[in-house]
C-alpha cells in the first residue's frame, strides 16, 4: 500500500487541479472530465477494495477542496461507490477488456447517485437536469477511463510486480 500512496496524492492533486481549472472550462458534449474520481474507481478494480478505498477517500477529500458541495460529501459518495465494484470485480471473469469497462461505468453511476442523495440530504439544493445529464457524463467519463485504465495497469506492475515462484 505505501507505494502507491507516494503516487496518489501527487497524482490526484494533479489531477484535480486540471479537472477544476482547465477540464471545467472545456466540456466534452457539455460533460466535465472526471479523471480523479476515474482513477479511484479503475485503481479499486487494478488492486482490491482496501485500496480502492484508501485512493477513493484521498481524491475525495482532494476534490472536496475544491467544492462549494457539502465536506466529505465526495469522499463518501466514491467510497460508497467502491464497495460494490470490487465486490462485483472479485465475482467475475477476469478480463482486461470488457469487465472494467462496463464496471467504470457502473461505478461512476454508483458515485453520482450518492454524491446528488449526499448533496440533498446536506440540503444544497438540487437541479433536476442533473439526473438528466447522468447518462451522457457517465458514457463520457467511462471512455476516458479506457486510457486511465491501461496506464493504471502499467503503473500497478510497475508498483507490484508479479514475483518468480520457483
Amino acid at each position: 500500500m505505501s507505494r502507491s500512496l507516494y503516487v496518489l496524492i501527487p497524482l490526484t492533486v494533479v489531477l484535480t487541479i486540471l479537472q477544476a481549472t482547465v477540464l471545467a472550462r472545456l466540456p466534452v458534449f457539455n460533460v466535465v472530465l472526471q479523471p480523479a474520481i476515474l482513477i479511484a474507481l479503475t485503481w479499486t478494480l487494478l488492486r482490491g477494495l482496501y485500496e480502492g478505498l484508501v485512493w477513493a477517500f484521498v481524491v475525495g477529500i482532494v476534490l472536496d477542496l475544491f467544492s462549494v458541495g457539502p465536506t466529505g460529501g465526495t469522499a463518501l459518495a466514491l467510497m460508497l461507490a467502491v464497495f460494490p465494484l470490487a465486490y462485483l470485480n472479485q465475482l467475475l471473469p477476469d478480463s482486461p477488456y470488457l469487465i472494467p469497462i462496463l464496471l467504470t461505468a457502473l461505478g461512476m453511476a454508483l458515485f453520482f447517485l450518492a454524491y446528488t442523495l449526499i448533496v440533498v440530504l446536506a440540503q444544497r439544493g438540487f437541479r433536476a437536469n442533473v439526473l438528466l445529464d447522468l447518462p451522457l457524463t457517465i458514457l463520457v467519463n467511462t471512455l476516458l477511463s479506457i486510457p486511465i485504465y491501461w496506464l493504471l495497469r502499467s503503473l500497478a506492475r510497475l508498483l507490484y510486480p508479479r514475483q518468480i515462484e520457483m
